[in-house]
C-alpha cells in the first residue's frame, strides 16, 4: 500500500509540475485535482482498491497541504483548478508553441519554401498514386463491364441464331416441296380490303384455310418448333406468299402460355404486308436488299388484354426462280416470306439477362436502331428502339458506361452497360483529400523539425561564433588567436547585497531584463558575447585591430545608456566597465558540455580594468586607447585617468599602469575628424558617492546609504540632475 501511495504521489507530482508554469496556478492548492485526478487514475490504474488509495491520498493531501512549500506569500495566491481549466491550460501552452513555431518559420523564408516544396512534392506524388490506382480501378471496372456485356451478347445472339433456324428451314422446305407453289398467285389475286385499323387485307378465305395447305404446313411447323427447343419463346411460325400472311402455325397457341391465356392468329390471315401503309415500305426494302427484317418489340393485344408484352417478328424473304415481284419497275424472284414470332420477354428471362447485370452491380440498356419512313415528308429517319433496360438505365451516360454493338444479331443492336455514378472509385475523392491532408501534416511536421533545427542552430550561434560551430561539426579542435583583440568586462555594483535583499525569482527577472538589453546591443554592434558569469558580462570586439576596439567601445557606451535609464520596481543599477586590448586565444573547451571561452593575459587585464574602474565609467588600457585613435569611422573622447596627482591606477601583477576614460563617441564625416555632435565631457563625477558604493559591495548598508546610492527608491531630484550631466550619447548606428 505504501509503495502504491508513493507511486500515486509521484504521478500527481508530475501533474502538479506541469501546472506550476501557469501564472497563479500553484500546485500546493490544486483542490480541484480530486475530480480531475480521479478520472486520470481510472485510466492508468483500473483497480478499485487502488482507486480507494488514491482518493484517500487526495483527501489527506488537501487536508495536510501535501504539495505545500514554505513560502506563505506564494500560498496566498493559490487558486483551485478543475479538469477543464487544466485542459485549457494545456491548449494555451500548445497554442503559444504553435505561434512561436509559425513566427520562426515566417522569419526564415527558407523554412516556408522548403515546407511548401515538400507539400507540393508529397501532394503530387500522393495524388499521382491515387489517380494511378483510380485509373487502374476504372480500367478494371470497364473491362469487367465489357466482359459482362459480351457474355450477354453471346447469350442473346445464340438465342436469336437458334430462332433464325426455323426461318431458314421453312424457306428451304418451301423451295423443296411443290405443295405451296401456287399460293403466291392465289393470294395475290384475292380481293383487297381495308381493316378497321387502316391495315390492308386480302380476302384469302378458301385459300389459306384450305387443308391442302394448312395440314402439311402445320406438320412442318410443328416439327421445326419442336426441333428448335424454344418453348414459350418461339410462339408462332408463319408463311406469307407474296408478302401476304396466309399460314400461321399454330393457329391458336395455348401450349406456350399460362393457363387461360393463348395467342389466336386467325385475325392475321390475309394481312397484305407489301401494300400496308406502315409496313409496306420496310417489306419492299427487305425484298430489294435481300435482307431479313425485325419488327418490335411490340405488345400483342387480343380480346382486350395483353397476350405478349414484348414480341419480336422476324421475316426472311424467300427467292425462287420463276416468280416475279415488281417493285418500282424492277422484277425480283420473290416468292414470299417465312416469319417467326418470338416472345422477347420470355427469351430475356430464360437467358437471365437482368440477373446477369444485377449480380455484377451494373445497369444496362439494350437498343436497336431502325430506319423508318416519314410518310408525310416521304423521308427516311433513324429511330432508336429500346428492347430491354434496367431500372437505373436512365443514369447511364458517356462517363459511366460502355456501349458495344451486338455482332450476333445481324441488325443494329447495341448494348450499353455501366454503373449509376461513375466507373471511378468512390474513394478517389476521399483518397485525394486524405493525400492533401497527409501532405499538409507531413510538411507541417517537416516545418516543425526545420524550426527546431533552426532554433538549435540559432541557440548555438548565440553561444559561440559560427566559425567555431563549423569547426566543431567537422570534428576539429577550435583554436583561434587574435593579436589585437579587445575585451569588455562589466560588473553590477553591489551585486551580492542586491541579491540578498531580493527574492531569487525577482532577481533572475531583473538580470534577464538588463542583460536582455545588453544582448540586443551585442546584435546591434556585431560584437561577440563570450559569457555571463553572475553579474559579469564579457564581450569581445569580434574583429582584430581598431574595428574590434571601436565596436567594443561603442557597445560599452550604449550599455551605460541602458543602465542609466533602467529601473526595476523603482530600483536603479550601477555598473563598472573596463576594456583591454592585446593578444587573445579563443576556443571551445570540453566535449560533453562544450563552452566557448577566451584565454590570455589580455582577458585578465580587461577584468582588472573593470575592477579598478569607477561607477558608471568606462576604463580602457593604453593599447585600447591607441586602437580607438586609429578608428576611421568614429572619434572617441579619451581622457587619461588621474586620481589626484597620480596618473594611472595600480593593477595587481602589473603595478601602476596608465589607463584612460572613454567619455563619448561621434561619427566622422568622410575623412573629417570633427564630431558630428557636441563632445560630451568625460570628467563627470560618479552619480553615487564612493562610500555608499563601498558599503553596498561589503553588504553593510543602511536606509540612508540606500537613499544616497539610489537603491530601492525612486531617483531624487539631485540624482536626476546628475544623470542629465552624466548622460552619454551613443552615435553608433
Amino acid at each position: 500500500m505504501r509503495a502504491k501511495l508513493r507511486l500515486g504521489r509521484l504521478v500527481l507530482e508530475r501533474w502538479r509540475l506541469h501546472l506550476y508554469t501557469v501564472k497563479k496556478v500553484q500546485p500546493s492548492t490544486l483542490t480541484g485535482l480530486g475530480e480531475c485526478g480521479g478520472s486520470l487514475f481510472i485510466l492508468f490504474f483500473p483497480s478499485n482498491v487502488f482507486r480507494t488509495y488514491v482518493a484517500s491520498f487526495l483527501r489527506l493531501a488537501g487536508e495536510n497541504d501535501a504539495w505545500g512549500g514554505d513560502d506563505d506569500e506564494d500560498n496566498a495566491s493559490h487558486i483551485a483548478i478543475s479538469c477543464w481549466a487544466a485542459f485549457l491550460v494545456w491548449v494555451s501552452r500548445k497554442w503559444k508553441s504553435l505561434k512561436c513555431i509559425l513566427k520562426i518559420a515566417v522569419a526564415h523564408k527558407s523554412i516556408l519554401i522548403m515546407s511548401a516544396i515538400a507539400f507540393a512534392i508529397l501532394c503530387a506524388a500522393g495524388l499521382a498514386v491515387v489517380i494511378s490506382f483510380a485509373n487502374a480501378y476504372e480500367d478494371n471496372s470497364i473491362v469487367g463491364a465489357t466482359k459482362v456485356a459480351l457474355d450477354a451478347d453471346t447469350k442473346i445472339s445464340n438465342e436469336l441464331s437458334k430462332a433464325r433456324i426455323p426461318l431458314v428451314a421453312v424457306a428451304e422446305l418451301v423451295k423443296q416441296i411443290r405443295t405451296f407453289d401456287d399460293l403466291p398467285s392465289k393470294v395475290s389475286n384475292a380481293p383487297m380490303y381495308t381493316g378497321g385499323n387502316g391495315q390492308i387485307f386480302r380476302n384469302v378465305s378458301g385459300v389459306c384455310n384450305d387443308e391442302r395447305y394448312t395440314i402439311p404446313f402445320n406438320d412442318i411447323a410443328s416439327s421445326i418448333k419442336q426441333t428448335a427447343n424454344m418453348s414459350r419463346v418461339l410462339i408462332n411460325i408463319q408463311l406469307a406468299p407474296s408478302g401476304i400472311v396466309c399460314l400461321p402455325s399454330p393457329l391458336v397457341n395455348t401450349e406456350d402460355f399460362d393457363e387461360g391465356n393463348y395467342l389466336d392468329s386467325t385475325s392475321a390471315r390475309g394481312h397484305d404486308l407489301g401494300n400496308d401503309p406502315k409496313n409496306g415500305y420496310y417489306i419492299r426494302k427487305a425484298i430489294k436488299e435481300h435482307s431479313s427484317t425485325m419488327q418490335g418489340p411490340i405488345e400483342l393485344i387480343q380480346r382486350g388484354t395483353s397476350v405478349v408484352s414484348q414480341a419480336l417478328i422476324i421475316r426472311n424473304p424467300i427467292y425462287i426462280d420463276g416468280y416475279e415481284f415488281i417493285i418500282d419497275g424492277n422484277k425480283y424472284p420473290f416468292w414470299g416470306f417465312s416469319a417467326i414470332l418470338l416472345n422477347w420477354a420470355e427469351l430475356a428471362e430464360q437467358c437471365k439477362i437482368a440477373e446477369l447485370f444485377a449480380s455484377n452491380g451494373l445497369e444496362f440498356l439494350l437498343t436497336r436502331k431502325s430506319t423508318l419512313l416519314n410518310f408525310t415528308t416521304n423521308k427516311e429517319y433513324e429511330e432508336e428502339v429500346v428492347i430491354m433496360k434496367s431500372g437505373g438505365s436512365e443514369m447511364l451516360n458517356s462517363r459511366n458506361s460502355v456501349s458495344l454493338p451486338m455482332e450476333g444479331t445481324h441488325d443494329d443492336w447495341a448494348l450499353t452497360v455501366g454503373v449509376e455514378s461513375s466507373f471511378s472509385p468512390a474513394w478517389k475523392a476521399w483518397g485525394s483529400v486524405c493525400v492533401i491532408l497527409g501532405a499538409f501534416v507531413a510538411s507541417f511536421v517537416l516545418m516543425v523539425i526545420l524550426v527546431v533545427t533552426k532554433e538549435h542552430e540559432l541557440l548555438l550561434y548565440r553561444m559561440m561564433p559560427k566559425n567555431a560551430i563549423r569547426s566543431l561539426q567537422r570534428g576539429e579542435t577550435v583554436i583561434d588567436t587574435s593579436a589585437r583583440a579587445t575585451i569588455y568586462f562589466s560588473h553590477i555594483i553591489g551585486f551580492t547585497t542586491i541579491s540578498g535583499h531580493m527574492k531569487p525569482s525577482e532577481f533572475m527577472i531583473m538580470l534577464n531584463q538588463i542583460y536582455g538589453e545588453f544582448d540586443r546591443l551585442v546584435k546591434k554592434h556585431h560584437v561577440t558575447k563570450v559569457e555571463t558569469i553572475g553579474d559579469a558580462y564579457i564581450v569581445t570586439g569580434g574583429e582584430n585591430g581598431s574595428k574590434g576596439a571601436e565596436k567594443a567601445a561603442l557597445f560599452a557606451l550604449d550599455a551605460l545608456d541602458v543602465v542609466t535609464t533602467f529601473r526595476y520596481k523603482g530600483m536603479r543599477l550601477f555598473i563598472r566597465s573596463g576594456l583591454a586590448s592585446g593578444p587573445v586565444v579563443s576556443g571551445v573547451v570540453g566535449a560533453a558540455l562544450p563552452k566557448y571561452t577566451i584565454f590570455g593575459d589580455t582577458v585578465n587585464f580587461a577584468s582588472r580594468m573593470e575592477s579598478t574602474s569607477k561607477s558608471m565609467r568606462i576604463q580602457c588600457s593604453s593599447a585600447t586607447k591607441h586602437l580607438l585613435e586609429e578608428s576611421t569611422l568614429h572619434s572617441f573622447e579619451l581622457r587619461e585617468r588621474c586620481d589626484g596627482d597620480e596618473k594611472g591606477v595600480f593593477v595587481k601583477g602589473k603595478g601602476m599602469v596608465h589607463t584612460w576614460w572613454i567619455g563619448g563617441a561621434g561619427k566622422l564625416r568622410s575623412s573629417q575628424t570633427s564630431l558630428q555632435s557636441s563632445q560630451i565631457s568625460a570628467a563627470v563625477p560618479p552619480v553615487t558617492n564612493d562610500d555608499s558604493i563601498a558599503k553596498i559591495e561589503m553588504g553593510d548598508i543602511t536606509a540612508k546609504d540606500k537613499d544616497s546610492a539610489g537603491f530601492g527608491a525612486e531617483d531624487s531630484s539631485s540624482s536626476v540632475r546628475a544623470d542629465k550631466r552624466k548622460r552619454r550619447v551613443s552615435f553608433a548606428d
